[in-house]
């Protein structure tokens, strides 16, 4: 795919998703001098077929996708899990997830005394500032939060995250 992809451009593919500029020829000369044929390319798939990024972790099963898929054809509607349906598609599981339920709203009454010392039971906030470099600039989003969820949990540190 990528030869063909050079020869269109080559041959002056530029701003294809502009309507006004696509011009398909080019395509069909860039796949023919590479004798490829694109209409491989754009026929339907198997729902068997690997596709180039299954290799991307999601924490939701292909499986639990095609379902859904079938869903949609079917024009069937999949519940809300935050109306307590859970349509098990183990995003629940992720860490991240806000609570199903909001925490109880404290009740007014005494103000809490204060304390001038160092409390160790409410979490530290901490601001961090950071610029991908170098390789780095082609993480994904989803991976660089990914990486730093696991180096500091790693480094042993607690996350309290807000909703």
């Amino acid at each position: 795919m990528g030869p063909a992809l050079v020869q269109a451009w080559k041959r002056g593919a530029r701003f294809d998703s502009w309507k006004d500029r696509f011009d398909f020829s080019h395509w069909e000369e860039a796949f023919s001098a590479e004798r490829m044929d694109y209409q491989t390319y754009l026929g339907l798939l198997d729902k068997g077929t690997v596709l180039p990024w299954d290799h991307i972790e999601t924490g939701i099963k292909k499986a639990f996708l095609l379902s859904e898929l079938e869903k949609a054809i079917g024009e069937e509607r999949t519940a809300s899990c935050l109306d307590n349906d859970c349509g098990r598609c183990r995003g629940c599981d992720s860490p991240l997830r806000p609570p199903k339920t909001p925490p109880p709203v404290a009740q007014r009454g005494a103000a809490r005394p204060v304390s001038f010392g160092r409390r160790t039971d409410r979490p530290l906030r901490y601001e961090a500032f950071y610029e991908k470099r170098g390789l780095a600039r082609f993480l994904s989003h989803r991976d660089l939060t990914n990486h730093l969820q696991r180096s500091l949990r790693r480094a042993g540190v607690e996350v309290a995250h807000s909703a």
